[in-house]
């Protein structure tokens, strides 16, 4: 059942099991695991049914380090949160970076993947995929290929993408559940305790055009994604000091994106088709991506950080999907004014390489020819969250009197030795297999400033409230709760201890579900 705070306030005192704030991939996927088990569910959402400017516009603030736009690109107040404008890429995080290790200074998570794979494989239903993945070997040999020998120091991985990605428009029969209360422009103002200062009794919430409300529920679980669940907790410890986590050393801090740049060119490349080994692959309907990634051996092997390369084919030093994804994105959200006529000219050249890449009915057909065009290399690097990076409270308030978010994002020298590593090994295999040349750009492997400056950010906002044993060791415990209260949890990319190089919302989805079950049996 979807209504709008702004039209009709809440007329009783329903007590929910769940509130839910946030009506992203996390709070979706979490309203559909919680209604499974029959819970009675409200999600809170600070947005409308569309994209508005207005609600957007919330999400402004400050930022300061590496170049970074993600406060308003990466996130999106609306009813299906990112899944709204994601490309629905999906991968689980290697088994490893769950562990201790010692050659990072990147912390363990508080349990082992294998305590998640049952829940990575029920989020592969909600994304609307088989539960069960296909290993590399399978997808080659479906795709007629031979696995690249690419030696003992590096893996083949493949990323799997959803066939539809708004989560709102999925799971549209779980949001109009008369079970499941949705609540629009609902926009998180404060958690109220009880006289116990650890059991939060109501979430009050208020629109922006002053309307407010104080909704009751069992619990309270925060689904704002990374960079918010930091500004809020941080605004509330402020406000006041009785807050349990208050004084918490890690909230807003270790605050981590994944690095990305285009880093080297692979010249006279034997693996062919190039389209076959580099380009998005399509195996019975489904989208596949092909990574090249550092063996956890060989991480350790060279005091590496989890990462893995990807190769694009460009036109004029462009990446032509990537641009017309971009524009495609603008037009999406209303903003058409900040788009180029070059840019929207380009869309149009290559809207059947994107129609391909985004209907499933396309995918049988090939994509764009890849011989002939430059080959260009791109890593994709985890953090650590010892880099420096940092979600603190702006000066500036928004609409609704609220301190805007103020980001640092940094990256440390272990990134960079990371990268640099990674393309000394993989130019070695290369040249050991006879697969060509990597030829990194000029400055990549001797200039620290020169390899920052092509760093850019993923949009995937990981630390600032992450899990540990206790609060000395983090701001949430295994379950998700925040130290110090009884029935306040936190269920995003925020409470990551380490992320690996996966892109995270498969994980976030994997933990929602985790969640459910033990909210259900609590």
């Amino acid at each position: 059942m979807i209504l709008d705070l702004e039209r009709k306030p809440p007329a009783d005192e329903t007590v929910y099991d769940v509130c839910i704030v946030g009506a992203g991939a996390a709070g979706i996927a979490l309203a559909v695991e919680l209604r499974r088990k029959s819970r009675r569910v409200l999600i809170l959402e600070g947005g409308g049914a569309r994209f508005e400017a207005a609600s957007q516009a919330l999400n402004g603030g400050e930022a300061e380090g590496l170049a970074f736009t993600g406060l308003t690109e990466g996130r999106y107040r609306v009813l299906g949160g990112t899944t709204t404008q994601w490309g629905g890429q999906i991968l689980e995080i290697d088994a490893a970076v769950f562990g201790p290790r010692p050659w990072t200074p990147n912390p363990p998570w508080p349990f082992s993947k294998a305590e998640l794979e049952p829940y990575y494989r029920r989020a592969l239903e909600i994304e609307g995929l088989d539960p069960e993945p296909a290993d590399a070997d399978a997808l080659w040999r479906a795709m007629g290929l031979d696995e690249p020998d690419l030696g003992p120091d590096l893996v083949s991985a493949f990323s799997r993408w959803c066939p539809r990605t708004d989560f709102a428009a999925l799971h549209a029969e779980v949001l109009r559940d008369p079970a499941v209360s949705v609540y629009l422009h609902a926009n998180l103002e404060a958690l109220d305790f009880a006289d116990d200062g650890r059991t939060v009794r109501a979430v009050r919430c208020r629109s922006l055009g002053g309307h407010a409300a104080a909704f009751k529920a069992n619990a309270a679980v925060l689904c704002v994604g990374g960079v918010e669940t930091s500004r809020f907790l941080l605004q509330a410890a402020e406000e006041t000091p009785a807050t349990p986590w208050r004084g918490n050393p890690w909230l807003g801090r270790g605050f981590q994106d994944h690095v990305v740049a285009e880093v080297a060119t692979i010249a006279d490349c034997r693996l062919t088709p190039l389209g076959g080994y580099f380009d998005y692959r399509a195996v019975k309907g489904r989208r596949y991506h092909p990574k090249m990634v550092l063996a956890p051996e060989a991480q350790a092997r060279l005091g590496a950080l989890d990462i893995c390369g990807t190769v694009s084919a460009t036109t004029d030093g462009a990446d032509d999907l990537a641009r017309a994804f971009a524009t495609y994105r603008l037009l999406r959200t209303g903003r058409v004014r900040l788009a180029k006529l070059a840019d929207l000219a380009h869309l149009v050249r290559h809207l059947p390489s994107l129609l391909w890449q985004r209907l499933p009915l396309s995918r049988s057909a090939v994509g764009a020819a890849w011989e002939g065009r430059a080959l260009r290399l791109w890593v994709h690097c985890e953090q650590t969250p010892l880099s420096g990076g940092r979600v603190m409270l702006g000066e500036a308030r928004d609409a609704l009197g609220q301190r805007r978010a103020h980001v640092d994002w940094s990256a440390g020298d272990l990134e960079l030795h990371s990268i640099r590593a990674y393309l000394k090994t993989l130019g070695q295999a290369f040249a050991d297999h006879g697969l060509g040349q990597i030829v990194p750009d000029p400055g990549v492997m001797d200039d620290d400033d020169a390899l920052r400056r092509v760093f850019v950010e993923s949009f995937h906002h990981i630390g600032g409230a992450r899990m540990g044993g206790s609060a000395d060791e983090g701001v949430v415990d295994a379950d998700l709760k925040l130290f110090g209260t009884a029935n306040a949890y936190v269920c995003s990319s925020a409470v990551f201890p380490g992320a690996g190089y996966a892109n995270p919302t498969h994980t976030i989805i994997a933990l929602a579900c985790r969640l459910a079950e033990h909210l259900a049996g609590a």
